[in-house]
Parts: C-alpha cells; sequence; structure tokens
C-alpha cells in the first residue's frame, strides 16, 4: 500500500503550521482514514507534513466533510451575535449559566466527533471558582483574538474559513501537499493569530489550524483553563511547546504525546527531557505571544516564530 505525503507548506516555526497538520490529521482519521503527524527534521525550518495511505484526492474530500460537519456548532448563536461556542464571548457571571447550557444542548444534538473535538479545544464558559473569576476563564489559552467585534474567534475566524475548506479548490490543495509554492491572495490573510502580522496561509488550511485545537482540548480547574502544552510565568509571556515527531505519530498517539505535561513545563532538562526522547520526541518548537502594541486592554496577541529546542 503507497503512502502520501502531505505537506503542510508553511514554515514550522509557525505556530498555525502544525495546528494545520493536527487539524489535518483529525479529518482524515474521522473520516475512516489513517493519518500520521511529522516534522522535516533536517531542516531548519521544521516543516510538519502528514502521512497517509488515503490518495490526496481522498483527502480533499475529508477536509471537505470536515467543514460541512461542523457548520452546525460553529454558525450557532445563543443570540444575536453572540456564537454558542465561544467562551471568552461570557464575561459576566449571570449569563454564564444560560450560555453553558446552550453549548451544552447543541453538542448533544451533533453526531459528528469533529464538532465535539473542535468545540472542546475552544474550552467552555467556567461557572465556578469564586468571585475573582470570571466565565471567560474557561476560554482556550491559544485565542488571542478580540471579543468586542467581528473579529472574534468564531465569527472572525471560523465563520470565514469554514465555508472556505468547505468548497475547497481541489488543485489548490493538492499544489500545496505537494509541495508547489502558490503566490497567495490577499484573501489569505491569516486571521488566527498563530503566526506573526502579515502572513498569508490558505484559507482550508487556516481552517484545519482552528480544528486542530481539538487536539488540545481545555481542561477546566478551580482556578480557570489549562490549555495542553502551554505555560506562562509570572511577567513572562505565555508559552507554547509543541513537539517534533521522530518518527511521525498516529493521531491518537499525538494526543497523548500532546497531552504530556513536560511540554506544559519550562523545565526540559534531566529526566523531562529523556521521557520526551524515549516518547520519540527529539526536539520541541516554542513559541511566545507577541501582546499587540499601543493600549491593548482586550489582552490580544499574536505568536512569533518559533525557536527549536533540542532536548538531546
Amino acid at each position: 500500500m503507497s503512502t502520501h505525503r502531505l505537506r503542510i507548506g508553511s514554515s514550522g516555526l509557525l505556530l498555525v503550521s502544525h495546528l494545520a497538520a493536527y487539524g489535518l490529521a483529525a479529518a482524515l482519521e474521522v473520516g475512516g482514514e489513517r493519518a500520521f503527524v511529522g516534522c522535516e527534521a533536517d531542516s531548519p525550518e521544521l516543516e510538519p507534513f502528514v502521512l497517509t495511505s488515503a490518495p490526496p484526492e481522498r483527502a480533499v474530500e475529508c477536509v471537505r466533510a470536515s467543514a460541512l460537519a461542523c457548520r452546525e456548532v460553529v454558525d450557532a448563536d445563543i443570540a444575536k451575535d453572540r456564537p454558542a461556542i465561544w467562551a471568552r464571548f461570557v464575561t459576566e457571571k449571570a449569563r454564564a449559566p444560560r450560555a453553558l447550557q446552550a453549548r451544552e444542548q447543541l453538542l448533544d444534538g451533533v453526531q459528528h466527533g469533529l464538532s465535539a473535538r473542535l468545540v472542546a479545544g475552544l474550552g467552555a464558559p467556567m461557572t465556578w471558582g469564586g468571585e475573582k473569576a470570571t466565565p471567560a476563564q474557561g476560554a482556550t489559552r491559544l485565542d488571542g483574538v478580540a471579543g468586542n467585534s467581528t473579529s472574534d474567534f468564531v465569527r472572525g475566524v471560523l465563520r470565514r474559513t469554514r465555508p472556505a475548506a468547505e468548497e475547497a479548490d481541489r488543485d489548490e490543495l493538492l499544489a500545496i501537499w505537494a509541495g508547489d509554492d502558490l503566490l497567495l491572495g490577499a484573501e489569505h490573510k491569516d486571521r488566527t493569530g498563530w503566526g506573526p502580522p502579515g502572513i498569508r496561509v490558505h484559507l482550508a488550511h487556516q481552517w484545519l489550524a482552528a480544528l486542530g485545537l481539538g487536539q488540545l482540548p481545555v481542561g477546566l480547574t478551580t482556578r480557570g483553563s489549562r490549555t495542553p502544552c502551554c505555560f506562562k510565568l509570572r511577567g513572562e509571556p505565555l508559552t507554547v511547546q509543541l513537539p517534533v515527531c521522530s518518527p511521525p505519530a498516529s493521531a491518537p498517539r499525538l494526543r497523548a504525546l500532546l497531552a504530556r505535561s513536560e511540554l506544559a513545563s519550562p523545565e526540559l532538562h534531566g529526566p523531562p527531557s529523556a521521557r520526551l526522547r524515549a516518547l520519540g520526541v527529539p526536539c520541541l518548537v516554542r513559541f511566545q505571544e507577541r501582546p499587540a502594541p499601543g493600549r491593548n486592554r482586550a489582552g490580544i496577541f499574536t505568536f512569533a516564530r518559533g525557536e527549536p529546542v533540542d532536548l538531546a
């Protein structure tokens, strides 16, 4: 049986590239195809790729199907312009129970696993935690998009990229996955924030990157949310550490790796490093948030280019 190598087509020093690979693997897996995520470990750019026995044309079908399957949860509103699945929209405790109930009722009705994974990656309104806690603290730590306009993550990212993925141009995706350099137009400007401002990523890959959040489901604690692979030291920016898998990891194994506590820790020497190497992770890519310039009361941020961290 032949194996096809689907290149993501953008540097592995961009967080959006890794998340796009995770999302492509998830779309293939749910479509009944085996998928393995790896990186070009010998390249300074560490470009991610996906290995699969599915023909590339079948992979295009899986991408389109993933977008169609998630239409209901992406388009659902609690009220006008209040996306049901976006935890950061809920800032008042009085509204949190209603928002959580609407979200759970929506999930009870969906039949597709990708929808549930996507919502888990976004997080849920936090309805406990004491007087100082806010419902929005239940959201993923990876979302640095403002919530006071149509630039919020659901309306500004998911609702823009999902239709593009559902109608994805077959030839364009096949060309990118084959390693061809496409000149992307202004419509492909990255809206996820998972890269420096101004980069361009194919809209279908932006959708897959958002879908990749499902490999990093948010955990809820009494103090707010915890997102796998993330940590934040006092006075320092948020840091995300993702594994460079060698050999490539299957989709289930990737989820297990991303849940490792070592990836959410700044201490990577000694035993933690040895444990990751034993699991087939020779190095990591470390990304840090970049706060928006000027007055930034909303806490908006993007992610800078990553830094490889050798575990040898």
